[in-house]
């Protein structure tokens, strides 16, 4: 006999990097360790970004070195991957405003994952050392978010993924990301907030932005917009 799936009136989905977390203070931290411990320089992984057309996974690029090196390079990874994690633990690589959007969720007991999009092992990686495996995280080859959100559509809801919650119908969705395009395709029942950069807003080109899609400047200001208030 199947289950019948719990139903949840509002579930949020937020993007990991560059809207909760700040990828390039990961990156840094990640490029510090492999150089402490191997033999690849951070010119070359510099080099190695610069040369990538698309987006550059760091840590498939220093898995793929190691292995090409040494017999024992998936080894190696696994003990540089928790050197970082354990360095990343004792600093705040979020950004700001991303502890007081989560604690605005637990405090009110809102469910919420993150969907997050690139390889598998640089984003669990990078999710565990914010601290943050414990929210339900999906992992998206798929970079225009809005397309894969509308296939959780069904009538009067969305299914959510296993990943995110298990056998879990949602009434609506709000949707937290940094890049226009990830809104692509979005369902219009769905709320969007798209967040442009804390620095330099004008970074971010929402002229093609759904309707149905905001923009917030930075987490604290997509605070104030779902519930009401501002957060220092």
């Amino acid at each position: 006999m199947t289950t019948p799936a719990k139903k949840v009136d509002l579930f949020y989905l937020l993007d990991f990097d560059r809207c909760l977390a700040s990828t390039s203070k990961f990156q840094l931290l990640l490029e510090r360790v492999v150089e402490k411990q191997t033999a690849i320089t951070m010119a070359e992984m510099h080099q190695a970004r610069q040369d990538f057309i698309g987006t550059f996974d760091l840590a498939s690029y220093v898995r793929g070195r190691l292995t090409s090196m040494h017999q024992d390079g998936e080894e190696r990874w696994v003990r540089i991957e928790s050197e970082f994690v354990d360095m990343a633990l004792g600093q705040d690589l979020l950004e700001p405003g991303a502890h007081q959007l989560l604690r605005a969720l637990d405090s009110r007991e809102l469910p919420y994952g993150i969907v997050t999009y690139g390889g598998d092992a640089w984003q669990r990686a990078k999710i565990a050392a914010a601290g943050l495996l414990y929210v339900p995280h999906l992992v998206t080859g798929q970079k225009e978010k809005g397309l894969l959100i509308a296939d959780w559509q069904r009538e009067n809801g969305y299914q959510l993924p296993p990943q995110l919650a298990d056998n879990v119908f949602a009434q609506r969705l709000v949707f937290v990301d940094d890049k226009p395009f990830s809104f692509v395709g979005l369902p219009p029942d769905v709320r969007g907030i798209c967040v442009t950069p804390i620095e330099d807003a004008m970074e971010t080109d929402v002229s093609l932005l759904p309707k149905n899609v905001e923009v917030a400047h930075g987490l604290r200001e997509v605070t104030r917009l779902l519930f009401g208030y501002s957060v220092g």
